[in-house]
């Protein structure tokens, strides 16, 4: 079988640089298992990124057609009390861009934000996005 989880992997983070480099340029964006933001001294908001990823096949007539599916997570984290209107324009902003499309073959369903204060001293807005990839002609 072909690498489909590393090719899907690849694409999701593609369209997380793209949006940033488009809608938030100087916002420091910390990929899954590469956090760089120092959160003793950060004054300004940054964002996390989470990722699952699933398989399966679309049945014996498609035996060559798996389908990845998973969960994209963006947390906005900002300083506790310094308020939800950028959390809220950051999610706002992510649905226009990314949510109910479909962006080099993956397809994002609808943005859900949720509360997460998963870092002391941090407000936070989860951003989850449920997304498919459809893959074909598997060697």
């Amino acid at each position: 079988m072909s690498d489909i989880f590393e090719d899907t992997r690849q694409r999701l983070m593609k369209v997380v640089r793209d949006f940033h480099a488009a809608e938030y340029p100087s916002l420091e964006v910390n990929y899954p298992d590469r956090f760089i933001t120092d959160v003793e001294k950060v004054s300004g908001p940054f964002i996390t990124v989470e990722l699952t990823m699933r398989s399966r096949a679309m049945g014996l007539p498609l035996k060559n057609l798996v389908r990845v599916s998973g969960e994209l997570v963006l947390n906005y984290y900002v300083r506790e009390g310094a308020g939800l209107a950028d959390s809220t324009k950051y999610t706002d902003a992510l649905m226009t861009y990314l949510g109910l499309s479909t962006i080099d073959r993956v397809t994002y369903l609808e943005v859900l934000p949720y509360d997460n204060s998963g870092i002391p001293g941090f407000s936070g807005t989860m951003n989850s996005i449920e997304f498919y990839i459809d893959h074909t002609n598997l060697a």
